[in-house]
């Protein structure tokens, strides 16, 4: 015990006499703006490992490398302003975005090496975008804009009721 309150001790010394040392420090620091076009996150051998970066549609993001300088993970915002996150396979290939939409519902695709939105999770848009639209689910779909199958639920004529569709036939 007698340890432990000599430690304690010394540590709140010198926390204090840390702060007495640097009067006004954090204030100085809170105050200044840094400002760059963008920058640069690089490892102890001076390899590049992430930029925070203008995008080139307009908007900022924030792009984390793999070893091999590739693009793996995105955060950022688009030229209109909507927040997206994108992760890249190892060949270079879109495999998972989460993005809102133009009407601010949420959207999360994955795919593959072929095909980007062959699950869809969270608003199932229709083919003309209306806000009265309610539609949330889970698609499938392959190389099509049409789902080959889908779940959710939907505005029906009792309110919303639940869906099942395959290859675009809805089942009751």
């Amino acid at each position: 015990m007698k340890n432990f309150l000599t430690v304690l001790v010394a540590s709140v010394a010198g926390f204090l006499g840390a702060m007495a040392a640097s009067p006004g420090r954090s204030e100085a620091s809170a105050a200044t703006v840094i400002r760059a076009e963008g920058f640069e996150l690089v490892g102890a051998e001076g390899k590049l490992l992430a930029r925070l970066e203008p995008a080139a549609t307009g908007g900022a993001h924030l792009l984390l490398l793999t070893k091999a300088q590739k693009p793996a993970i995105e955060v950022g915002v688009s030229q209109d302003g909507r927040p997206i996150f994108r992760m890249w396979g190892h060949d270079d290939k879109t495999r998972v975005v989460i993005e809102l939409d133009e009407l601010d519902k949420p959207v999360l695709s994955m795919g593959d090496e072929r095909w980007l939105s062959r699950v869809s999770l969270g608003f199932l848009g229709p083919d003309m975008k209306s806000r009265d639209w309610d539609a949330w689910g889970v698609a499938f779909q392959y190389l099509s804009q049409r789902p080959l199958s889908s779940i959710g639920v939907a505005p029906g004529t009792r309110g919303l009721e639940g869906f099942l569709t395959v290859n675009g036939r809805r089942i009751r």
